[in-house]
């Protein structure tokens, strides 16, 4: 038996109807979903003196410390406010500990965003 096409749509219609009504959450729609940063990027880096020092300070402890990996020493250090967020790669999960730390004792570092990867 053939329907008429405006009952088969009346019904696709109230079926998809009963499937929004069941989950609401997952058919929220794209409006409900917060928006999901940016990335921080080098061009992102502030330009007060207070970053730039923090970013300076935090540079050269990086450059001093010989044990570091030449990937670990040129980590890149992005200073926005008070967070810092550290990005790159480093040869071990001890430099990135050491370096996560060192942000996180510098001078007027309130928050530190750590996205360095650990290569071996």
């Amino acid at each position: 038996m053939r329907f008429p096409s405006t009952f088969r749509a009346v019904l696709s219609s109230a079926a998809f109807a009963t499937i929004i009504a069941a989950a609401p959450h997952v058919y929220a729609g794209v409006k409900d979903v917060p928006a999901k940063p940016a990335p921080v990027t080098a061009a992102d880096q502030g330009s007060s003196a207070a970053e730039i020092k923090i970013t300076a300070t935090i540079r050269k402890a990086l450059l001093a410390n010989r044990s570091l990996s030449f990937a670990a020493q040129n980590a890149t250090v992005i200073t926005v406010g008070s967070t810092v967020t550290l990005r790159g790669s480093v040869a071990t999960a001890a430099e990135k500990t050491w370096i996560e730390s060192l942000a996180k004792k510098t001078a007027g570092v309130m928050a530190v965003d750590c996205l360095l990867e650990v290569t071996k």
